[in-house]
């Protein structure tokens, strides 16, 4: 992708810069990128990651702004988790590709931070752990690409989602997610062999859904199949 930076291995520190009127602010292949300070000018991706196993934290990003009538975006074409892995509050959170969390790695999901899925292509699987751990003030969004009313017009066509725009939230018998205040929405689509038409499945883990809300799924909020399920406060 044609991008300001390219980042493909080892450190790098981007701080109180301006990238300006390219496709991708910084396109990283691999951990680790900081970014802060700085101002996405025209800019439609802040940050690119493509698809690959991931260990580790492979950004930060904080104290950012941008120029332009078009947010920003973090692009996740997708992503293999193998190790401990944050997703921070920084822009919005496009994934158009599958995220899987592999048994014994844990996807942490901080306060504050809003993930879109583009249309029948963002799913989660999980095998291991997903820690979604929104706050009363900073709840956790999942929702679709063309929800405006999560951090903005991010896909610039000014739409409004209908239910099942994304796959959703697959959870397997080696799995456990936990979310905590957060919101899940738009998902269970488009067809049944992902999610079963649920914004989340549980096929056979743990699945903990607290001070939550799921809604305007193709189906059914939350299906359950198999394992644990507990709805607490939502």
């Amino acid at each position: 992708a044609e991008s300001g930076i390219k980042h493909n291995a080892g450190t790098t520190t981007v701080t109180g810069s301006k990238l300006a009127h390219s496709p991708v602010g910084i396109f990283i292949i691999a951990p680790f990128v900081s970014v802060t300070n700085s101002v996405f000018d025209t800019v439609r991706a802040a940050l690119s990651i493509p698809g690959g196993d991931y260990s580790s934290d492979i950004f930060t990003a904080s104290g950012n702004t941008y120029v332009g009538s078009q947010p920003p975006i973090i692009s996740i074409s997708g992503m293999n988790v193998v190790g401990g892995v944050t997703l921070e509050n920084s822009f919005p959170y496009v994934i158009s590709g599958t995220i899987t969390v592999n048994q014994g790695a844990t996807l942490t999901i901080n306060p504050g931070a809003i993930i879109k899925g583009s249309y029948a292509q963002a799913l989660f699987m999980i095998n291991g752990t997903l820690n979604v751990a929104g706050t009363i003030e900073s709840p956790v969004i999942f929702t679709a690409a063309n929800d405006d009313t999560a951090g903005g017009d991010t896909d610039g066509d000014g739409g409004v989602p209908s239910p099942g725009h994304w796959k959703g939230i697959r959870v397997e018998p080696t799995g456990t997610a936990r979310f905590n205040h957060a919101a899940v929405r738009y998902g269970g689509g488009p067809d049944y062999a992902y999610t079963e038409f649920a914004n989340l499945v549980n096929w056979g883990g743990t699945l903990e859904f607290t001070n939550s809300e799921t809604s305007f799924a193709a189906e059914s909020g939350i299906k359950h199949n198999a394992g644990t399920t507990t709805v607490t406060g939502s």
